[in-house]
């Protein structure tokens, strides 16, 4: 009955609210799912900090003092990334839903984002960084292009296995995600997803499930 299969949905980790949904998952064609923390296993690594001025270490100082103030894994990568380095104060934090932050750091007015966020400000970067197959943090300092800082997540070990379950049930598997499309397009390629969408805003998502 539908106390049994909640229950035995509740013991895997799967919430229903009550019976209704039961039935209505017998029609489910399409299982729309995140990246980060979903299909991969959401903890980041800092792989690369390039900076224009030559000076790396500075960058990340710039770069952990701003991601201090958020929670997203990304920005928690590089916050406590190489822990002994000099600590820079930011101020006046403000975040941009999808985009990213800015803050005064060291007196200098600074920006730590995606690539939409330099957009906003009209601040010009390198275009080939759009390509990167990797998340990546854009630095601005004073209105200038400062540099990135790349970051790496890793494929549950259980994904690929989880989307070939659902292609041999007759689901179509379709991703939505806020980082890159380069990223997004090379997680949904491992994987055998057969769609996925990247550089997407939270609200952007809502639209893409909405035209399903």
């Amino acid at each position: 009955g539908y106390f049994g299969g909640i229950g035995l949905a509740s013991r895997n980790g799967i919430l229903f609210k009550g019976g209704n949904f039961l039935d209505a998952i017998t029609s489910v064609d399409t299982v729309v799912m995140d990246k980060t923390g979903t299909l991969t296993a959401g903890v980041f690594e800092v792989t690369e900090v390039f900076a224009v001025n030559g000076d790396p270490e500075e960058l990340l100082n710039y770069a952990k003092a701003i991601e201090a103030h958020s929670t997203h894994p990304i920005a928690k990568a590089i916050a406590s990334y190489h822990p002994g380095s000099a600590a820079l104060q930011a101020e006046k934090i403000q975040e941009i839903a999808g985009h990213g932050l800015f803050a005064t750091v060291n007196g200098k007015h600074t920006l730590a984002g995606n690539s939409k966020l330099l957009d906003k400000f009209d601040i010009s970067y390198p275009a080939d960084l759009r390509q990167m197959a990797y998340s990546i943090v854009l630095l601005a300092i004073e209105g200038q292009y400062a540099g990135y800082i790349t970051v790496a997540d890793r494929i549950k070990p259980n994904a690929k296995a989880v989307i070939q379950a659902m292609h041999a049930q007759g689901l179509y598997t379709v991703m939505l995600s806020g980082d890159k499309t380069a990223v997004v397009d090379e997680v949904a390629k491992e994987l055998g997803l057969d769609k996925a969408y990247g550089d997407l805003l939270p609200e952007d998502k809502v639209s893409h499930v909405q035209q399903l």
